[in-house]
């Protein structure tokens, strides 16, 4: 079902259930999952669930909204909120991940390395962190001290970080051909 249908069917169900906890948040994850969080159903139930229960993952739909709306500040807000308050590391590690790619897109080099570090000291084989810390010292290059030889030389760390990426999506891609061989073997 497209994103509309599905709000038409779940906002009987958040009418019928507006002030419970666990129908809010079953509608949210529903929504997530289905990428449809730009719904105003979305925006409603994200911020029941947080003055319900204001935990990492209801700061995380709230910033999901805000992203969706392009409201940068408001994501940026509610995501570190949800970084600061997740006890799930691998949860943390996506959280700082999504906030590293928009601060990349702001062309905010310094803070997208921040956070895709902070998303590998949580989850050390994410390699799109790794891409990401490449693309930010490689677009800023030209803004490091130094003459043309010293600027160039920060491509060198930018590689190694690709080749981080590279080992890491690599392994992850054996392993997952290497399930999908057992899986085979039942067809």
């Amino acid at each position: 079902a497209d994103c509309n249908t599905l709000a038409g069917l779940l906002n009987q169900k958040y009418e019928a259930n507006k002030d419970s906890l666990s129908v809010l948040k079953e509608i949210s994850s529903i929504l997530r999952r289905r990428e449809c969080t730009d719904l105003p159903l979305y925006a409603t139930v994200a911020e029941k669930i947080y003055q319900q229960e204001p935990s990492a993952d209801a700061a995380y739909s709230l910033a999901m909204m805000f992203f969706s709306k392009q409201d940068i500040a408001k994501f940026e807000q509610y995501l570190k909120e949800a970084i600061d308050k997740s006890d799930d590391p691998k949860a943390k590690a996506d959280y700082n991940y999504k906030l590293a790619q928009v601060y990349l897109s702001k062309k905010n080099y310094p803070s997208a390395k921040k956070y895709a570090l902070d998303a590998l000291k949580t989850n050390p084989n994410m390699g799109d962190a790794y891409i990401t810390i490449g693309l930010a010292y490689a677009v800023s290059s030209n803004d490091y001290e130094g003459d043309e030889f010293d600027k160039r030389t920060v491509f060198w760390a930018a590689v190694d970080k690709f080749i981080k990426a590279k080992r890491t999506l690599t392994t992850q891609m054996k392993a997952t051909g290497e399930v999908m061989s057992i899986c085979d073997n039942f067809e």
